[in-house]
C-alpha cells in the first residue's frame, strides 16, 4: 500500500458528506445470498473489505459486481460451501457467510475469520446459537464445518454477551429456520436494526430489532430488494474528533444524530460547539484546545469501542489528563506507542489509556497496526506541527474509502505516496 504523507497544524473548515456504513454493508452483502433474485445494495463505499466481500461472493459461486456506486448480488444454483482461506482470513466479516452457505449448500466450510489484531474475537456464541437451532458443527484448529441435514429449527437462545456478529448471524439463521426463534441478550447497534430492515423488506418476519430481545418467525423464501444502508457513524466520529483535535468549523451531511449520542456528549464535554441546522446535518466548531475528558467504551448505546482511538487522538491536544477505559478489546490501544513518536505523553495500563495533553506535538514516522488505530494516527498527525509519514495504510483502507480525500475536503494537507 501507498504511504500517507500528512502535514499538520492546519485548521479544518468546510463540509463533508458521510458515506454509508461499512459495518452495515458487510453483513447485508452476505444476507443477500438468502434472497431469490438480484439484490441491489445502494451507495456502497469503495473499501478493501467490500472488495474482499465481492471476491468471496464470486469465489463461492454467487454473482457479485459493482454497478456505479451500487453493488449487485445474486445467488446461483452452483454455489460452493467452502470459502477460500485467503479470503476468510482477510476480514472478520467472513463469519457472516456461514449461515448463507448453510442455507444454499446444506453445509459451510470456513476458516476462522481474520481482521484487525485488536484482541480476542471468539465466535463461540455464533456456534452455540446455531447448535441450539439444529446445526451440526465441527471445529478444527483452523476451520469450522457446519451442517444442517434436517434443516434449522426455531429455538430460544440467550446470548451471554451482546455480540454484534453473533446477533446478526443468528438473525439470518432464524429468518429461514422452521418455527419461531426468540433471541435474548441481543446487541442493539444501529447496524443490527439496518440488517433487520433489509431482511424485513425481503420478507423476513422479525420483531424487536434494536432491543434486548428479538422474535423471528422463519419463512420459506426471501425476495431480493434494493436497499440503502445507514450512514457510517464511525466515519462521522472520525471527522468530529479530527475537528476537535485540529480546531475548525465543519459541517457534516448525511448523518444520523441518534446514532452518535455518546460521541456527541463526549465532544460537548471537551468543549466542542455542536448544532443541527437541519435534518441530517451536523455542524461542529472548535475554537480552543479540547478540555480533558474521561470515557468508558461499551456496547451500544454506550461510547463505541471503534471510536476509542479517535477520542484518544483528540485528547492528545487537551488541557490536562484524559483517560479512556476499554471494555471490549484488550489490544485496542496499539496506537498509543505511535502517539509517543509525535512527542505525546500517553501510556496504557491494564485496560486504560492515560493521556496527558500537551500542545506542540511534532510530526514523525508512524505505523498503523489496525483500522481505527490507523485513523487515530491520521488525526494525531493532522494536529501535530510538521510532516508525518504513516505506513500500514492497508488497515485504514479497510474502513475508509480514501481518508486523504475525506480530510482534504475540509482543508487538511495530506496525500498518498507510492
Amino acid at each position: 500500500m501507498a504511504e500517507l504523507i500528512v502535514t499538520g497544524g492546519r485548521r479544518l473548515e468546510g463540509s463533508v458528506r458521510i458515506p454509508r456504513s461499512k459495518n452495515s454493508v458487510l453483513p447485508i452483502l452476505a444476507a443477500a445470498l438468502l434472497c431469490e433474485g438480484e439484490s441491489r445494495i445502494c451507495d456502497v463505499p469503495c473499501l478493501s473489505d467490500v472488495d474482499t466481500s465481492l471476491a468471496l461472493l464470486n469465489a463461492v459461486g454467487a454473482c457479485a459486481c459493482r454497478e456505479g456506486t451500487d453493488v449487485l448480488v445474486c445467488a446461483s444454483n452452483k454455489m460452493k460451501p467452502s470459502v477460500p482461506d485467503s479470503l476468510s482470513g482477510a476480514m472478520r466479516s467472513s463469519v457472516y457467510y456461514i449461515v448463507p452457505l448453510l442455507y444454499r449448500c446444506g453445509e459451510a466450510h470456513i476458516s476462522f475469520p481474520g481482521g484487525c489484531r485488536i484482541g480476542a474475537r471468539p465466535i463461540n456464541l455464533h456456534i452455540e446459537g446455531l447448535r441450539a437451532m439444529g446445526a451440526e458443527i465441527e471445529t478444527h484448529p483452523n476451520t469450522i464445518i457446519c451442517r444442517a441435514p434436517k434443516g434449522l429449527h426455531g429455538a430460544n437462545f440467550c446470548l451471554s454477551f451482546p455480540s454484534v456478529g453473533a446477533t446478526e448471524t443468528l438473525m439470518m439463521a432464524a429468518a429461514f429456520a422452521k418455527g419461531r426463534t426468540v433471541l435474548c441478550g441481543c446487541a442493539k447497534e444501529p447496524e443490527i436494526t439496518d440488517l433487520a430492515r433489509f431482511l424485513r423488506r425481503c420478507g423476513a418476519r422479525i420483531q424487536g430489532a434494536g432491543g434486548t430481545c428479538m422474535t423471528i418467525d422463519g419463512v420459506e423464501r426471501l425476495k431480493a430488494v434494493a436497499h440503502t444502508p445507514i450512514p457510517d457513524r464511525i466515519t462521522a466520529a472520525t471527522v468530529l474528533f479530527g475537528v476537535a483535535a485540529c480546531g475548525g468549523d465543519v459541517t457534516l451531511t448525511g448523518v444520523r444524530y441518534s446514532h452518535l449520542n455518546a460521541v456527541l456528549h463526549t465532544l460537548s464535554a471537551m468543549g466542542a460547539e455542536l448544532c443541527r441546522p437541519e435534518p441530517g446535518v451536523l455542524r461542529i466548531r472548535m475554537e480552543k484546545r479540547p478540555d480533558a475528558a474521561f470515557v468508558t467504551t461499551g456496547v451500544y448505546p454506550e461510547f463505541p469501542t471503534d471510536a476509542g482511538p479517535l477520542f484518544a487522538a483528540a485528547a492528545l491536544q487537551a488541557t490536562g489528563e484524559s483517560m479512556i477505559r476499554e471494555t471490549i478489546f484488550e489490544n485496542r490501544f496499539a496506537c498509543a506507542a505511535e502517539f509517543c513518536r509525535l512527542g505525546a505523553e500517553a501510556h496504557v495500563q491494564n485496560s486504560r489509556l492515560y493521556i496527558n495533553g500537551i500542545s506542540g506535538l511534532k510530526g514523525g514516522q508512524l505505523a498503523s497496526q489496525d483500522l481505527r488505530g490507523g485513523a487515530a494516527l491520521v488525526i494525531a498527525a493532522l494536529a501535530a506541527q510538521g510532516k508525518s509519514r504513516i505506513t500500514g495504510t492497508e488497515y485504514i483502507a479497510r474502513g475508509y474509502e480514501d481518508i486523504a480525500q475525506l480530510f482534504g475536503r475540509i482543508g487538511a494537507e495530506l496525500y498518498w505516496e507510492n
